[in-house]
């Protein structure tokens, strides 16, 4: 029995020797090296310029929200949401009685002026005609007088004959110019009725995309009240803010990088549009509109980062196809001096432009050797041998 316990003994204590070099996640216990054929680099500090990121949303170059000017009934939506439509389509027609009274009223007002205006001119036609019939007789007369053959009398007669008939050529005249005004003043209330008559159609102000419609046959319009929104087809911006102490990076006509995280990361070059002239106070932050290129998926409301270039720093950076991720571990293999593969961690920094790799920010140091492409075959421990 005590024989037994002594050889227990023995073998419990070699198991716990045994277990004394621990096996790393990943890693293969010594003496199990087996050489694996594998493409590796050199890190190498390389010059950059710090970028800055800066977070936005993607707006339309053009939007309107189109409301009533007029108290009126929905009678009709011409347009749904994504319908296409053309500058002055008809997109929704408003109902009002009493602004088609007041149209028709206008009209016949101006009518009335109008035969108002037709009657003075005549009067004042007629008037004209006596006043030289009465200036042929008043000048005879006149003539006759002087030579004694006709009565003082007679002459007094048709002398205030001849003044009744001018001044009443004047009053057909002052009759004349009032019905005049009264026909401008009736016109301008027409053009007015029509104006007011004209508000209840609601016509796209340019050609566009409608984004949401806000109202259904039968609702009551009023003032203010918006009935659809529309976005122009004159393309999109990125709006961002930056904080005002990385403002004097960026200048109007710059070009900058934008990712569009729902386009897949999408990339595009975008240029400065404008800097607003006053920064927000309460964040100490300026405004910036960066326009954007035609992009398949484009739309507004979508997120968007705006990459701003820094001062110049050295960093050392990898291709993406160098890092492994294991769950929520990053790293990547590195080749030792005895050509021995290990895993090891590393914390990277922000994706490079251009598809140039990303930023190591520690775990791999300048003259460190790495897998460019580890594939299923490189495991920790192994042995590295350069392909040709």
């Amino acid at each position: 029995m005590r024989k037994f316990i002594w050889v227990g003994g023995i073998v419990l204590c070699l198991l716990m020797g045994g277990c004394g070099d621990k096996i790393g996640p990943g890693e293969t216990a010594p003496g199990a090296k087996k050489k694996v054929t594998v493409r590796t680099a050199v890190a190498r500090l390389d010059t950059r310029h710090r970028q800055y990121e800066a977070v936005g949303t993607v707006e339309p170059r053009l939007a309107s929200t189109l409301s009533s000017k007029v108290v009126g009934t929905v009678s009709e939506v011409k347009v749904h949401e994504a319908d296409r439509v053309k500058h002055g389509q008809v997109l929704v027609v408003l109902t009002q009685q009493q602004i088609h009274a007041g149209y028709q009223q206008a009209v016949a007002s101006l009518e009335e002026a109008r035969r108002g205006q037709a009657a003075a001119q005549a009067a004042l036609n007629a008037a004209q005609a006596e006043a030289r019939l009465a200036q042929a007789t008043y000048d005879r007369y006149r003539k006759l007088v002087a030579g004694e053959s006709v009565s003082p009398q007679e002459f007094d007669e048709v002398k205030a004959k001849y003044l009744s008939v001018q001044a009443a050529v004047h009053r057909a005249k002052s009759m004349v110019l009032a019905a005049e005004n009264r026909v401008g003043f009736a016109r301008a209330g027409l053009d007015a009725a029509a104006a007011t008559r004209g508000d209840t159609v609601v016509r796209a102000p340019y050609a566009g995309i409608i984004t949401e419609k806000l109202v259904e046959p039968g609702d009551l319009a009023s003032p203010g009240l918006p009935l659809v929104r529309m976005e122009g087809l004159e393309g999109y911006r990125a709006v961002f803010v930056l904080e005002e102490t990385k403002i004097g990076g960026v200048a109007p006509g710059q070009s900058l990088e934008a990712v569009l995280p729902a386009l897949g990361n999408r990339r595009v070059s975008g240029t400065v549009e404008a800097i607003m002239p006053a920064a927000d106070a309460a964040t100490r932050s300026v405004k910036v509109k960066l326009t954007l290129p035609p992009v398949p998926g484009l739309r507004s409301g979508l997120f968007v980062r705006v990459l701003i270039p820094g001062p110049e720093i050295r960093i050392i950076h990898i291709p993406e196809s160098a890092v492994v991720r294991r769950g929520e571990l990053t790293g990547l293999y590195k080749v030792d001096d005895k050509h021995v593969i290990r895993f090891r961690l590393i914390r990277l920094g922000n994706p490079l432009a251009g598809g140039e790799g990303v930023e190591v920010l520690s775990g791999l140091n300048p003259g460190d050797r790495y897998v460019l492409d580890p594939g299923p075959q490189v495991v920790d421990g192994a042995l590295a041998e350069e392909a040709s």
